[in-house]
């Protein structure tokens, strides 16, 4: 096999997988963006949070969500650490700090087993804040569920990066009404 054929043999693999991914995804998305954009209206913070190699979508996330050029800028914080749950660090520190009642916690992680968004549940529980999980932990997490479901942690992240993109046309279109 040519390193073109190895190329594209990539690509389609992970085209097949976001295509595939749609029909679980755009439920939880539609939910999520709802949540969100109430919680804008109601002057809510939206607080990511992410940790380990998950950390970079994170903050982008909140970049996107903060980014007004096709809506309004949404008040979207990002949280993060080098380790994988953010143990022993300030990040939880931090989110005691700036979370309020009725904030929105909204929870990356591609890790195998989610240990970030089993810990962003407690977190959110204790906090009296709105859960929302991308993860493939499933109904092992209080609040809403965005399913990363992929075969490795390199394609949920890539679902994740999709579902960024989705998730702040969805919660413009309700913010905007179009």
């Amino acid at each position: 096999m040519t390193s073109y054929e190895q190329i594209a043999a990539d690509f389609h693999r992970r085209i097949d997988c976001i295509a595939g991914a749609v029909d679980h995804l755009a439920p939880a998305l539609e939910q999520a963006a709802e949540l969100l954009a109430r919680a804008v209206l109601e002057d809510r913070k939206i607080l990511v949070c992410a940790c380990g190699t998950d950390e970079g979508l994170g903050t982008y996330l909140a970049g996107l969500l903060r980014t007004g050029d096709l809506g309004p800028a949404m008040p979207a914080l990002a949280f993060g650490d080098a380790a994988i749950a953010g143990e022993g660090t300030d990040m939880w520190r931090d989110l005691r700090t700036l979370s309020r009642d009725g904030d929105v916690l909204l929870c990356l992680d591609t890790n195998a087993d989610a240990p970030l968004a089993t810990r962003c549940a407690e977190f959110a529980r204790q906090r009296n804040l709105l859960a929302i999980n991308l993860s493939d932990a499933g109904t092992a997490t209080d609040g809403l569920s965005i399913p990363l479901i992929a075969p490795d942690e390199g394609l949920r992240k890539e679902l994740a990066l999709m579902a960024a993109h989705s998730l702040r046309d969805q919660v413009w279109k309700h913010l905007l009404g179009e």
